[in-house]
């Protein structure tokens, strides 16, 4: 199952996706195993799960693309210095 066969009611309660760090992108995908995102941005590494809901514009974005796709790629937040 995807995201994309997910009844609407699901998708506003959220929706489980995992997020893969490659070693200049990031990328949230509705496959576990991370099947199907672009091989030549990888290698992939599962990092964790989390639960979108599309409540904010990148998020609604997100699920728009992983709908279409299967993932979302996207450039990581800069990491700042503590």
């Amino acid at each position: 199952m995807t995201v994309s066969d997910l009844p609407r009611t699901v998708v506003d309660d959220g929706v489980a996706v995992w997020c893969f760090a490659g070693p200049a992108m990031r990328a949230l995908s509705d496959d576990e195993a991370g099947h199907g995102l672009p091989a030549g941005l990888g290698p992939w590494t599962l990092r964790k799960s989390l639960t979108i809901d599309g409540a904010s514009p990148d998020e609604a974005e997100a699920l728009r693309l992983i709908r279409k796709h299967g993932f979302c790629c996207f450039d990581p937040m800069p990491e700042t210095e503590a």
